[in-house]
């Protein structure tokens, strides 16, 4: 258990966040200038503006919740390790 919480969790963390940057980036292209979609029907551009920050409050509170799933079972696997050499020391 000598891994540090980043090094054991580095690739998920910065696969999730390239994948979020695509996902708005790719989003965001879409509607830019004319763009190739039309911003539809009764629709305009700050509605999408509006629907970007929904997505980015969402990929913000997906990641800080990884990262809070991750570090909890990061230091309960810290713990358990711990209690289990306080039981082989007795």
């Amino acid at each position: 258990m000598n891994k540090s919480f980043w090094k054991k969790y580095r690739k998920i963390f910065i696969i999730s966040a390239i994948i979020m940057i695509i996902a708005y980036i790719a989003i965001y292209a879409c509607f830019v200038g004319n763009g190739f979609l039309t911003t539809g029907i009764d629709l305009t551009k700050s509605d999408w503006l509006g629907f970007l920050g929904g997505y980015l409050s969402f990929a913000g509170t997906v990641f800080v919740s990884m990262i809070a799933i991750f570090q909890t079972k990061y230091f309960a696997d810290i713990e358990e390790n711990r209690r289990k050499q306080e039981r082989i020391r007795e």
